[in-house]
């Protein structure tokens, strides 16, 4: 298990993730360069990327939106106006609830990883526009095609450029065994329940594609984030992060 003792700003050049566990709050930074980038707090009420199962509590056909019970203060909508009133369903957030409004929801679940966003219930192959080269482009959707599951939407991202087939696998087999999670837990649960926490270190690695190092100081954090993300993952073990900075 890697270790990382001790920290000094001297060894953040390049860029790095640092995240910081505490009571009901988990702190992030973006080191670049040995300084601050970016710094986020993620508590619980915000939503941004966490699955539900929720109950419809109303819907308006003429907008074609529902109302979508998700255990927060006010209820989500979502552009579905097929559902039911009273029926349970799963939907991922779109956004945080913001000040009168409750979080946007969709039915179209997917999740994101630093090579792959794959979305179990939309079908289709497809590489991030950001790549221009055709060769590669073309690389990737075979790729993509030769490992994506019947019904199930994969789409390459940037950072996928230049890795093998193996690795692409690797976060697709892991998005199925959270989706598998999330099917399992949503059949034995009553709406509405959290299905799948909102990931802000996700978003995070998926918007900063150069990140090379996650550096986290909880043990619980670590372990998840070691198996999903792999030796890019260091437990710090010398007291909260965000001592360095204070």
């Amino acid at each position: 298990m890697p270790y990382c003792a001790a920290l000094d700003m001297a060894a953040l050049a390049n860029d790095v993730l640092l995240v910081s566990v505490g009571p009901g709050e988990t702190r992030t930074a973006v080191i670049k360069a040995g300084r601050v980038a970016e710094l986020a707090v993620f508590r619980p009420g915000q939503a941004l990327g966490g699955i539900w199962l929720g109950r419809v509590v109303a819907v308006n056909k003429a907008l074609g939106a529902a109302f979508v019970d998700i255990g927060l203060a006010r209820p989500g909508v979502v552009a579905a106006a097929d559902l039911s009133e009273g029926q349970a369903v799963i939907v991922q957030a779109l956004s945080d609830p913001h000040h009168d409004k409750g979080a946007r929801l969709t039915t179209a679940a997917s999740l994101t990883g630093r090579l792959v966003a794959c979305s179990p219930t939309r079908p289709g192959v497809a590489v991030s526009r950001k790549l221009s080269d055709p060769d590669e482009r073309a690389r990737l959707s075979r790729i993509g095609k030769a490992h994506a599951l019947p019904g199930e939407g994969v789409v390459l991202r940037t950072h996928a450029a230049g890795r093998d087939g193996a690795e692409i696998a690797a976060e697709l087999q892991i998005f199925r065994e959270y989706w598998q999670a999330v099917q399992e837990r949503a059949g034995a649960a009553q709406a509405p329940v959290l299905l799948l926490p909102p990931d802000p270190v996700g978003r995070l690695l998926a918007d900063h594609p150069d990140i090379a190092r996650v550096i986290v100081d909880d043990a619980g954090a670590y372990a998840e984030l070691r198996h999903q993300y792999g030796a890019m993952v260091e437990r710090h073990v010398s007291g909260p992060l965000f001592d360095l900075y204070d």
